[in-house]
């Protein structure tokens, strides 16, 4: 499996990785005490030979040490714009990280117990005494962020030891940081879009051809393919085998629900004789009764009596609805 590499260095790798950002931020702030703890050892070193006291060797130490670690970082930050600088390489930014964050906290115990111990409780002049003060805890910053710096790369370097087996002898700007196994998998087996293809025949030119149309087709719809969802047949529908399904013609979801009518019962007709449903089936007009027949816009509002008056001593002709049974004819059953 191929690891993941970056481009050349750039401005830009600053902004993809954290590592790299956070390598530069330390590096900025190594350079910038290095520089103060050079100023004030200096300082206390012509402040103690102008009083004509002896001068240490924790100064000078100090004035050594603040040198060649500001050299070292600034050529490491070069790297990131000269390509032919390779002081960038993991294997020797770990050596020599390791050797002058030994080198600076050798430094700063030997300014702690001989700077203001000596100085300050002797007659000394206030400047030496204020000098070495301040330079024991530029000198112990100094050598904290070094030494958090060098235990940072040195478990990035074994953790990332299995993805990259050749670590050591690669460059910071390189490397792609915390990056697993799983990602890089799923990088490598992402499809690829193929480029474009727009040199052709096909291709058409505005400006050459802005009042030809020989080269667009004639018929655009019969060059389209057809789309296999149309042309499939639609399913048919499966039978309806719910009660209110089978009350109504015509197929549920695609008959208009308005276009048929409902199946009707038999209509009871209360004129005809239950027995004799069957002799008088052509009779279905009920009978006229005065008042029955609707009135036309010349007749009067009262009608008048019928023509054939009916027989008084007989009662009216009403068939036997009733489903009751009498008493009488129960007793006699």
């Amino acid at each position: 499996m191929s690891t993941p590499v970056w481009d050349p260095p750039s401005s830009l790798l600053l902004i993809k990785s954290p590592f790299l950002l956070s390598r530069f931020v330390v590096f900025s702030l190594q350079i910038y005490l290095n520089l103060n703890a050079l100023v004030f050892a200096i300082w206390n070193v012509g402040a103690s030979m102008a009083a004509g006291a002896h001068v240490g060797g924790a100064p000078a130490f100090v004035i050594f040490n603040s040198i060649a670690t500001t050299l070292c970082v600034a050529s490491a930050l070069m790297d990131m714009r000269i390509s032919f600088i390779s002081t960038s390489m993991i294997g020797f930014e770990c050596i020599w990280t390791s050797i002058f964050m030994a080198l600076q906290i050798a430094a700063s115990i030997f300014v702690t117990l001989s700077g203001p111990p000596e100085f300050c409780e002797t007659k000394a002049p206030i400047s030496v005494c204020a000098s070495t003060t301040i330079l024991v805890p530029i000198s112990w910053l100094a050598a904290t962020l070094l030494l958090g710096y060098f235990v940072a790369i040195s478990t990035l370097c074994i953790t990332h030891l299995r993805l990259y087996p050749a670590i050591w002898y690669t460059s910071v700007y390189t490397i792609v940081w915390f990056v697993d196994d799983g990602a890089a998998d799923k990088r490598s087996a992402a499809p690829q879009i193929p480029p474009l293809d727009t040199s052709g025949p096909t291709r058409l030119s505005v400006f050459s051809r802005r009042h030809s149309t020989s080269s667009i087709p004639r018929d655009v719809e019969n060059q389209l393919p057809g789309n296999p969802n149309l042309d499939k047949p639609l399913p048919s529908p499966t039978p309806s085998n719910v009660w209110w399904g089978r009350l109504l013609p015509g197929q549920p979801g695609r008959d208009h629900p308005f276009s048929f009518r409902r199946a009707r019962g038999p209509e009871f007709r209360w004129w005809t004789n239950r027995d004799n449903n069957e002799e008088e089936a052509d009779d279905n007009d009920p009978p006229k009764y005065p008042g029955s027949q609707p009135q036309t816009p010349g007749e009067s509002r009262f009608l008048p009596y019928p023509p054939a008056s009916l027989n008084e001593n007989e009662p009216i002709p009403v068939d036997n609805r009733s489903e009751w049974v009498r008493a009488e004819q129960a007793l006699r059953v």
